[in-house]
């Protein structure tokens, strides 16, 4: 079994759900692009976003 996890972007202008951005095997790397991410986005809009979440999957 592995752990795989998934950096996912929620769209609120259409509201469907979740868009998958990206998919990795290290937490750490994850972690860091989200927060890549969320950075900015806060530089481009100027206040903090809460768009991104990251999901961890069990793969067999």
């Amino acid at each position: 079994m592995n752990i795989v996890y998934v950096l996912r972007f929620y769209d609120c202008d259409n509201c469907d759900g979740y868009h998958i951005l990206d998919i990795f095997s290290n937490r750490s790397d994850a972690e860091k692009a989200k927060k890549e991410l969320e950075l900015r986005d806060e530089k481009i809009y100027g206040f903090e976003v809460n768009s991104y979440s990251l999901k961890e999957y069990i793969v067999k």
